[in-house]
């Protein structure tokens, strides 16, 4: 079944600083963990946990 996204949902992901994820389609969004599309806005200097 096709699901339209009117706006994504945000995720705040683990690291030395925030680090935003939009995601859009994906396991939380639309409970589908095939594919994600989402838009990462990472701060300068963010390291992965």
């Amino acid at each position: 079944m096709i699901k339209i996204v009117q706006t994504p949902s945000t995720i705040t992901a683990a690291g030395n600083k925030p680090k935003k994820i939009e995601e859009y389609f994906g396991l939380v969004n639309s409970v589908n963990d095939d594919l994600s599309i989402a838009r990462m806005n990472s701060p300068a200097g963010w390291e992965e946990p």
